[in-house]
């Protein structure tokens, strides 16, 4: 009877864990960063963590919009920054304070405690400036909190986001700067809504 008990407590703290610990989708969000700020906005997308309901026969809004003010960048150019060579950036980002509402199940919720690293794949520097279409990843583990102290954490968030970004940027003198980076994913739903009318007009 006894090691049923033990059985039935391990069981049960094993429940709450996971019931406590979300991933972000990997398709849909909002992302952007300046370096005139060095400050940015991100909107993760939690579909395990609605704050609502929804409209019968929609989904919930699990849309968690935050902003960040603390990054550093850095980039490699290989074999060195000039145009015809590759390059890749590496943007590294913490602590992401909501700015939109706070879920129902979490009232407390104001900040995303943690480090999240942006990189991208090499991609080639076609001219001195303008726009490059780069492959990202985007992964860390947040802790969602009621401040920065983070005294008590509410649930801990897995980031683990692919897709492409929109990287500004300019080379001078063999330095290349990048003034801003952002990506915009579509929600699923408006993937397939998308592919369905392609199919219609292909067809």
């Amino acid at each position: 009877m006894r090691s049923f008990l033990v059985c039935l407590v391990m069981l049960v703290s094993s429940i709450s864990s996971f019931a406590t610990s979300y991933p972000t989708g990997e398709v849909a969000g909002l992302f952007g960063w300046s370096a005139s700020t060095n400050s940015g906005q991100w909107t993760p997308r939690i579909p395990d963590l609605p704050w609502s309901p929804g409209i019968p026969g929609w989904n919930p809004r699990y849309f968690y919009p935050a902003q960040f003010r603390n990054a550093s960048l850095a980039v490699t150019c290989n074999p060195s920054c000039a145009v015809g060579n590759m390059f890749s950036i590496d943007l590294t980002m913490s602590n992401f304070s909501l700015t939109g509402h706070r879920p129902d199940a979490y009232p407390d919720l104001n900040i995303f405690v943690g480090t999240l690293n942006l990189i991208t794949k090499p991609i080639v520097l076609s001219s001195s400036s303008g726009i490059a279409i780069a492959r990202f990843s985007l992964t860390g583990d947040l802790q969602g909190c009621a401040d920065a102290t983070c005294g008590t954490s509410l649930f801990t968030l897995a980031v683990n986001t692919h897709a492409y970004a929109r990287i500004t940027y300019s080379l001078a003198g063999g330095q290349l700067s990048i003034t801003a980076l952002g990506y915009a994913l579509p929600e699923p739903s408006s993937i397939a809504l998308f592919s369905a009318g392609l199919a219609l007009v292909n067809g």
